[in-house]
């Protein structure tokens, strides 16, 4: 069974590898560098981090499956 019908392609790998880079860096910077100053107490900087574990993981489950029976994987992860 093969699993792939044809191989990525490396500019198309490397595409989505820059930008998934980018999409967690700035998700990152606006987490330590925007939202951390305003929080005032550990319960809300654990609060923080499971919204946004919970979108980071979550979101990727939800559009793994929603893009399976579309056969749309490179538009739904591009997107």
């Amino acid at each position: 069974m093969r699993l792939l019908k044809q191989p990525p392609s490396p500019f198309r790998l490397s595409l989505y590898t820059f930008g998934h880079f980018c999409f967690e860096y700035v998700a990152n910077y606006l987490l330590i560098a925007v939202i951390d100053p305003h929080l005032t107490s550990n319960t809300q900087l654990i609060q923080v981090l499971i919204v946004y574990i919970i979108c980071d993981y979550g979101l990727r489950l939800f559009t793994g499956e929603t893009a399976d029976p579309a056969q749309k994987k490179p538009l739904f992860c591009s997107i």
